[in-house]
């Protein structure tokens, strides 16, 4: 345990965690914050120039250019200048709220799920750094030794410090990308709202078109139905009647032939017959004439039925022929007509096909809101838990140190009564110590005076016996060096 708090003391010195929390907190901004406020920026240029633009009115607006939102949007507002054109040539509108939107504008320059992990990665590296510091302090603490307190205070300091550091990084990089989104939603509201005065009308939602298409083809049927009745009436009674013409006019023509071969057949029949009769009956047949002669007459009048009989038929072949014709136009336009809806039906069948694409990119985003935010709960969830946790911790922590503290205070006090006694001891002994010495001392300083002047006296008397010694020494040396003079002088005179 001990290795691994030196190695932690070592790798993990105070100024890393305050670098790794900075260096988090720069990534986050650099890489989520400044292309926000930069696509903002772009935003309030591009409202400010679509409203010169439309005081200018120039022949060219400049919204129509594919640089006019800058690089980093030319191919969202590229797709969104062809899908203009595309559907200026059949008439519908489009809406630049599908192209220029807060995903184009927020969630993706924004990075937001690396966003989402900023603030809890700056609290994660302060927690650590609290638990390095409660390791570090806590290493070694004997709390019978004043330096383990300084130790101790110094790694509290960093385990604090680092938390602290840790949480304002997190809250001030919250603060700051909820600034940036919301000046971007400002900004593309404002954008929107002058793109829809200045450039294009806002169109009608989805759903407003379709039922406004839905009336518009109900009127249409209407219009055409009512139009259908009134000309199918007239051209089918001319149609009949064109074309029951001709049979009527065959029908005349036969009736008449044969009601003439009939009267001339029966004419001659009669007169043969009456003949006969008058001859057989002896002329009585003349009341048979008669009755013969009422019954001609309701024959005639029966032809008469039957010739108006035949114009009914030949007014009413002449209907159906005319029936017919109109028939035919009727069902050549009603082939129009639903080419036509075929050809509307295609259109709804695209614009539902649309409709579905575009539910299903909301959906799909609404889907993705729904993961971003359960994982920003379960973010949540966590943080609080491990600030619960730490919390927990932590009052342990003040808990059992305001236990030892009290212990050590109790400890100090019956330290201090004791070295207080022990010093009153010490100052007693100090004093007969003194005392002893001063005596001792003073012994000593007389015995020393007297063994110097013992010492002086014995010096005194040795120094007088060298002198006598060494005057008789003298006098020994001239006394054994006279003779050896004189030999001297007698070699040097041989």
């Amino acid at each position: 345990m001990e290795q691994f708090i030196t190695f932690l003391n070592r790798a993990f010195p105070d100024a890393l965690f305050y670098l790794l929390t900075g260096i988090v907190f720069l990534m986050g901004v650099c890489k989520c914050v400044r292309p926000v406020l930069r696509n903002a920026g772009i935003l309030r240029r591009a409202t400010e120039t679509l409203r010169e633009g439309a005081k200018a009115k120039l022949a060219r607006p400049l919204w129509a250019e594919p640089g006019f939102l800058g690089k980093r949007l030319q191919p969202a507002w590229r797709a969104f200048l062809q899908s203009a054109d595309m559907m200026r040539e059949r008439g519908a509108p489009v809406d630049v709220a599908d192209y220029i939107n807060e995903e184009n504008i927020i969630t993706l320059p924004g990075r937001a799920a690396l966003a989402d992990i900023i603030p809890g990665l700056c609290t994660s590296i302060g927690i650590l750094g609290t638990f390095v510091g409660l390791s570090i302090g806590l290493d070694g603490l004997d709390l019978m030794d004043m330096d383990s307190y300084v130790s101790l205070t110094g790694g509290i300091a960093l385990a604090f410090n680092t938390s602290i550091v840790g949480l304002i990084a997190s809250l001030l990089f919250n603060v700051l990308n909820k600034y940036a989104a919301g000046r971007a939603r400002d900004a593309l509201d404002a954008f929107t709202a002058a793109f829809y005065a200045t450039a294009l009308p806002q169109p009608p939602d989805t759903p407003s078109q379709i039922l406004a298409l839905e009336r518009d083809q109900t009127d249409m049927m209407s219009q055409f139905t009512q139009e259908m009745s009134t000309r199918v009436a007239g051209e089918i009674h001319q149609a009949v009647a064109s074309a029951m013409a001709p049979v009527q006019r065959t029908m005349d023509d036969f009736i008449n032939a044969a009601t003439r071969a009939q009267i001339d057949g029966l004419d001659y029949i009669v007169a043969r017959f009456i003949d006969r009769m008058n001859s057989s009956l002896d002329g009585q047949f003349k009341h048979l004439g008669e009755t013969l002669e009422t019954a001609s007459q309701g024959q005639a009048q029966m032809q008469e039925n039957q010739r108006s009989m035949l114009e009914s038929v030949s007014a009413i072949t002449r209907d159906v022929t005319n029936i017919h014709g109109v028939a035919e136009d009727i069902i050549a336009k009603f082939a129009g007509f639903v080419g036509d809806m075929e050809t509307a039906t295609q259109r709804i069948a695209k614009t539902q096909e649309g409709t579905a694409d575009l539910l299903e990119e909301m959906n799909e985003a609404s889907r993705k809101q729904a993961r971003y935010l359960s994982a920003l709960q379960e973010y949540q969830a966590k943080l609080q838990g491990s600030f619960q946790d730490y919390t927990v911790w932590t009052d342990k922590f003040v808990s059992g140190l305001e236990e030892r503290t009290n212990a050590q205070s109790e400890s100090l006090e019956q330290v201090a009564m004791e070295m207080r006694a022990s010093a009153d001891l010490l100052r007693g002994a100090y004093k007969t110590f003194v005392e002893s010495i001063e005596v001792g001392l003073a012994n000593a300083l007389g015995l020393f005076d007297e063994n110097m002047q013992n010492l002086t006296r014995q010096i005194h008397s040795t120094l007088s016996d060298i002198q006598e010694t060494m005057v008789s020494l003298e006098e020994t040396i001239g006394r054994a060096a006279g003779p050896a003079r004189s030999d001297d002088a007698s070699k040097e005179v041989s």
